[in-house]
């Protein structure tokens, strides 16, 4: 979340449901009540300074608790870790020249958890299983620079789909809170694997630049992102990867929301977001329903240019 922005805290996991209160961007240590799903948005019950409710769980950012209160919940990349500081390593993973995954072997133990860095392009896919002695040892993925992840193990088990845009994503492992708490271990095999050709970007002799940028349009869409917001336009900046209407439309709003979908011969066929794609429309224009609760219509020329 953008600085100054602010969560919204409802009395009940609905968009509709009335803002009992306001938790402001970089807040620490909420204690996590419980998380859950409905309509494909994830909710978490939680307390803050006093006062409870339910936010989007996409928007819980990891951070140790520099605090007496603890702070929890699980499920996102960006979630928040029970009391005190948790342990973290990154580590990228390398797959042999000849294969297309590679086994990686570790252990956790309480609030310790690994940041596996998968270098993909747009339109390859990405797929990870878990082999763990901890029924309670889970992972998440995210799209390269996101604060929310595109698959929550605890919710979803193996993950294989195909990435929207270019860059590293982590694959994280940890484990749920409460075994964290208990400072319970967890013995594990990851394999990651990417495969399929990616779908490079047009270069500026192909297509020209928005200069000192690497994205060939922007225009303002009409949109319905996940979070509660009065405004009803996004920003959508293109990456363009062909001229059949293929390309990366990359979607932003001014509370530092992000989300990516990539589109093949001008039909969605991936996002980082965790919900399924729809899309309906007219012609020149999809509209693109990611889970129950986001929308953005992008139109034709905009994928296409010219």
């Amino acid at each position: 979340m953008a600085k100054g922005s602010f969560l919204n805290l409802r009395a009940e996991p609905s968009t509709a449901s009335p803002r009992i209160g306001r938790i402001p961007a970089g807040a620490q240590c909420l204690k996590n009540l419980g998380c859950r799903v409905e309509r494909d948005l994830r909710w978490c019950k939680v307390e803050f300074q006093g006062a409870t409710g339910w936010v989007a769980g996409a928007y819980l950012a990891e951070s140790a608790c520099k605090s007496a209160q603890p702070a929890a919940a699980a499920g996102s990349r960006a979630e928040s870790r029970p009391e005190s500081r948790s342990e973290s390593r990154e580590e990228s993973v390398a797959i042999p020249k000849g294969r297309d995954s590679v086994a990686l072997k570790g252990r956790i133990k309480g609030r310790e958890f690994v940041d596996y860095l998968v270098r993909a392009g747009a339109g390859q896919t990405l797929a990870v299983g878990l082999a763990k002695s901890n029924p309670q040892n889970y992972f998440n993925v995210s799209a390269p620079g996101a604060e929310a992840a595109m698959h929550i193990g605890s919710l979803g088990g193996e993950f294989s789909g195909v990435v929207p845009v270019d860059g590293e994503y982590v694959v994280r492992v940890y484990l749920m809170p409460a075994a964290a708490r208990r400072n319970e271990s967890s013995d594990y095999t990851l394999t990651v694997g990417v495969t399929g050709k990616a779908l490079p970007p047009l270069v500026a002799s192909q297509d020209i630049l928005i200069p000192g940028t690497p994205y060939h349009a922007t225009a303002a869409i009409a949109c319905a992102p996940p979070a509660p917001s009065d405004a009803k336009t996004c920003e959508a900046w293109i990456v363009r990867r062909g001229f059949d209407g293929t390309a990366t439309v990359e979607v932003r709003q001014g509370y530092g929301f992000r989300r990516w979908i990539l589109f093949v011969a001008g039909k969605p066929v991936a996002s980082d977001a965790a919900g399924p794609i729809a899309v309906s429309g007219q012609k020149g224009l999809s509209i693109v329903r990611l889970g129950a609760g986001e929308r953005y219509e992008v139109p034709e020329a905009l994928l296409k240019g010219g």
